[in-house]
């Protein structure tokens, strides 16, 4: 490896040599334990939540810290140190807290799990850490890891390459891991983003100046919804993602924590959907296929981010809410003159060629526009649009299941040809 900072790399190596001899040669009853509930996995590879005993790092580090203090290796340490904030601005550690309660307990900590929960000194394993350190203090960008669980996408490949640096994959201990954590930490409160039915995970990589902080940047939001949102049109089934999160891949620092955004979306027991072998190549066309057309068009781009938003939403008022508003977005680039009719007619005509199943189709989405109008005016369905559910023989449930057809199979003509939406005046005549 190429060390940068030769003082601190001695210092570094000479002290975790010696801390995890030291450790090496205490008793296990010696050692302070914690209580951590933490994911165990069965032989069918399957997550399942158990309590286990570990140990305390922390604790540990705070009992012998008179110990260390005689040891010229940690006042070796001590005088090289470098800390670095969350943006890499050096500062000062006063009183030397940030090396005892922070750096010690927590590189002892991950060297531990890397060596399989022994204190085996592992030159190769701390040389990568101390990397790691030293690229958060000298280089000048930080590269992250940013993800987003997959709730219910189930895959027959390890990974998927779309292209646009994004890759579907399985999911991993590690994230699996951390998912359950952030859960366990919520204490009832706010989201859990953990279910042990998630499958898959979606991620990408980012390169940010460390000045600018771990935020992932508007294109990889964008680019997350719209392959979900592409799952969900390819299949013609909800696909449910979770919060996006940011992982540092290049660097350590001691506030090396994970960052969350958007953690509005709760996992669901949904029905796992699958992406087969056989159908890997032709999903990646059509994601091409509706990546650029996304570019280009910025009311597609809404319809497919409000697609996702939709399916994450449980109670059937405010999904066929939602479901019209898309409609109108997808139908509607005019705001005047009778928008019921226009959507009805122009979605019915442009999905179905039979007359019959043409009627069918709008006269569910024209009751689905009254009863949108009757909730968003009044809070309920009114007596007449009731009435006319059971004419029609079906209720909410299965006419927003219908609907969802209908948009599934919209999203799939205005991703390969966006430009007839600006035609649909002439759908409406012929």
């Amino acid at each position: 490896m190429q060390v940068r900072n030769i003082q601190y790399y001695t210092a570094f190596m000479g002290f975790f040599r010696r801390f995890m001899n030291h450790l090496s040669k205490l008793e296990k009853e010696d050692l302070p334990k914690q209580y951590i509930n933490t994911l165990e996995f069965g032989a069918n590879g399957h997550p399942y939540p158990t309590i286990k005993q570990t140990t305390d790092f922390h604790q540990l580090v705070e009992r012998s810290v008179e110990t260390l203090k005689e040891w010229p290796e940690y006042e070796d340490l001590k005088n090289n140190l470098i800390l670095v904030d969350v943006v890499g601005k050096k500062f000062k550690d006063r009183d030397d807290f940030n090396l005892i309660h922070n750096l010690i307990p927590n590189i002892a900590h991950d060297l531990y799990q890397e060596s399989g929960e022994c204190f085996r000194y592992r030159k190769k394993t701390i040389e990568a850490k101390y990397a790691l350190i030293e690229n958060g203090i000298y280089k000048s960008e930080w590269t992250y890891s940013v993800k987003t669980p997959l709730y219910n996408i189930g895959l027959e490949t390890d990974q998927m390459t779309l292209g646009n640096n994004i890759v579907i994959s399985r999911i991993s201990k590690e994230d699996l891991h951390l998912l359950f954590g952030l859960s366990q930490s919520s204490y009832g409160v706010g989201t859990a983003p953990y279910s042990p039915f998630i499958e898959a995970i979606l991620s990408t990589e980012e390169s940010a100046k460390k000045t600018e902080g771990r935020v992932p940047s508007v294109e990889s939001r964008k680019l997350f919804l719209s392959a979900v949102a592409s799952l969900s049109i390819f299949k013609k089934a909800p696909v449910n993602c979770g919060p996006i999160y940011v992982v540092p891949k290049d660097y350590w620092t001691v506030f090396h924590g994970i960052t969350f955004i958007g953690l509005g979306y709760q996992p669901r027991i949904p029905n796992i959907v699958k992406i087969e072998r056989k159908e890997i190549r032709s999903y990646r066309a059509f994601w091409k296929k509706l990546k650029r057309s996304l570019d280009a068009n910025a009311w597609l781009e809404l319809a497919c981010e409000r697609l996702v938003e939709y399916h994450n939403k449980r109670v059937l008022s405010d999904r066929i809410i939602d479901l019209m508003t898309i409609f109108e977005i997808l139908y509607l680039p005019e705001a005047e003159g009778e928008l019921k009719f226009r959507l009805s007619t122009r979605c019915s005509k442009l999905l179905i060629r039979k007359n019959v199943e043409r009627r069918n189709v709008f006269d569910r989405l024209k009751l689905a526009y009254d009863i949108r109008s009757n909730l968003v005016h009044s809070g309920k369905i009114s007596r007449k649009s009731s009435n006319k559910l059971k004419a029609l023989g079906t209720n909410l449930n299965d006419l927003i299941k219908a609907l969802e057809i209908y948009l599934y199979n919209s999203f799939h003509v205005f991703a390969r040809n966006p430009e007839k939406r600006s035609d649909l005046d002439t759908i409406l005549l012929s």
